[in-house]
């Protein structure tokens, strides 16, 4: 996975994957991922939120993006896990073999 901070935004890339992780409004995030070239700037149905600065930081190993209570961290393999501020997980994703198997939330 190669990471990047872009304006307020994480963006991952690898294995064919985009992923683009951002704030939206106070202890939220937004998750697009696609198999594409780009991801399509679209809000759809989201309703406009204030901007809000996140804290964005990048290893070699992964990239966690914070926002209020909720984090966000990517792995090298793209795995995605939330935690709460306290750093409790509260969604991850489960991989075995590569593949990803089921994701598990508390």
């Amino acid at each position: 996975m190669v990471f990047k901070k872009i304006d307020n935004k994480l963006f991952a890339q690898g294995k064919g994957e985009i992923i683009l992780i951002e704030p939206w409004g106070e202890n939220c995030l937004r998750f697009r991922s696609t198999l594409n070239k780009e991801i399509t700037d679209e809000n759809w149905t989201l309703l406009p939120q204030d901007k809000v600065i996140p804290e964005i930081n990048i290893n070699n190993n992964k990239a966690i993006i914070k926002n209020g209570k909720l984090i966000c961290e990517i792995d090298e393999k793209g795995g995605v896990k939330y935690l709460n501020n306290e750093g409790k997980i509260l969604l991850e994703e489960l991989w075995i073999d590569g593949r990803i198997n089921k994701c598990r939330s508390t």
